[in-house]
């Protein structure tokens, strides 16, 4: 069977929403960006590319009319190069590339292209159509679908016994440890730093340069995490079920993954192989358990030998280039060691 290779991934830095130094760049913008690095980074001309496909969650605005087909004219891509926009929600990136893997794999082609895109800044905001955005079937016969991701937060905690130290806790140690790799300098390789402008108050435009994410916060400490409240759309929260409030990205990260459908050369960018992909669903009021039955089913990406390293107490594929977005699916094996998932009696299910 043929063998789908990523070869490359690029992101953009994550950009916080509204405020942030990201929040005036359209959607084409940000996935040109990505999209032209990882060109560069495999080596391939725009001749090469047998389609490109991209995830985005919220497709109308500066993000819709088929945002993957627009980003790849602006990365200079000829236009015999088709693009596809694909929409799962918060998995539509890791879709995207999946796709790409099988349409290597199934459908005969050779080098593809999967990411994901979006802009919470320019989307979510008092331009967002909401007009008739609901099914009243739905509506009425309980389906939930609708329901905000604060809400499938605080039933997951509620499910799950979740408390809210037990959450200032994990929160604490993601600010921390998020702070400690960008000291170290762990994502620099991963990030295509952007440059551009963006209005100051006066609406001139002011130039900058973005090479790392926004929005940690490094000085966080436990004292204040336990001080804050977020309050669900519909109801006040328990007081142990309250959540510290994320700081929302303008775009999450959007990785493009080349693959091909034979190994590279000798000496060729050569991170990993795709496998299965399954995509689960769950009652909508607890999406967020969904996770649990593709880490039972298998693991999404298969590293090759000279590529793994440890972290902590397990280990991971480290390429040259980490593509987050790729290994970030489901649990990862290495053809030389595996990481320890946990067994399917210690995962929650829906």
């Amino acid at each position: 069977m043929r063998e789908a290779v990523i070869v490359s991934t690029a992101r953009t830095p994550i950009g916080k929403a509204y405020r942030g130094t990201l929040s005036d760049i359209s959607g084409p913008h940000l996935a040109a960006h990505a999209l032209t690095a990882a060109l560069d980074r495999a080596g391939a001309t725009g001749g090469e590319i047998d389609d490109v496909i991209l995830g985005c969650a919220m497709q109308e605005g500066t993000t819709g009319y088929n945002v993957a087909r627009q980003a790849a004219l602006r990365a200079g891509l000829p236009a015999t190069v088709p693009g596809m926009t694909v929409d799962r929600q918060c998995g539509s990136g890791l879709m995207a590339i999946a796709i790409a893997a099988k349409q290597i794999i199934a459908d005969g082609m050779t080098v593809t292209v999967g990411g994901g895109v979006e802009s919470i800044s320019l989307v979510q905001n008092s331009h967002k159509n909401t007009y008739r955005a609901q099914d009243p079937w739905l509506v009425g016969h309980g389906r939930s679908i609708y329901i905000s991701m604060l809400d499938t937060a605080e039933n997951v905690a509620e499910r799950y016994r979740i408390s809210r130290d037990a959450q200032d806790a994990f929160a604490l140690t993601s600010q921390q440890r998020t702070a400690a790799a960008q000291q170290s300098g762990l994502f620099a390789d991963e990030i295509v730093p952007f440059t551009g402008t963006r209005p100051d108050e006066d609406g001139e435009p002011v130039p900058f340069t973005l090479e790392l994410d926004e929005g940690n916060r490094p000085n966080t400490a436990l004292e204040g995490l336990a001080g804050s409240n977020l309050f669900s759309a519909t109801a006040p929260l328990p007081p142990s079920l309250r959540a510290t409030p994320p700081s929302f990205p303008t775009a999450p990260p959007r990785p493009c993954s080349w693959k091909r459908a034979k190994p590279p050369a000798a000496g060729s960018p050569r991170w990993a192989s795709t496998g299965e992909s399954p995509s689960p669903g769950a009652n909508p009021t607890r999406w967020a358990s969904a996770r649990s039955s593709p880490s039972r089913h298998c693991c999404a990406v298969t590293a090759w030998p000279s590529m793994t390293s440890t972290y902590g107490n397990s280990t991971r594929p480290s390429p040259p280039r980490r593509c987050t977005a790729a290994t970030g699916s489901a649990w990862t094996r290495t053809r030389s060691t595996s990481t320890a998932a946990p067994s399917p009696s210690a995962i929650p299910t829906a």
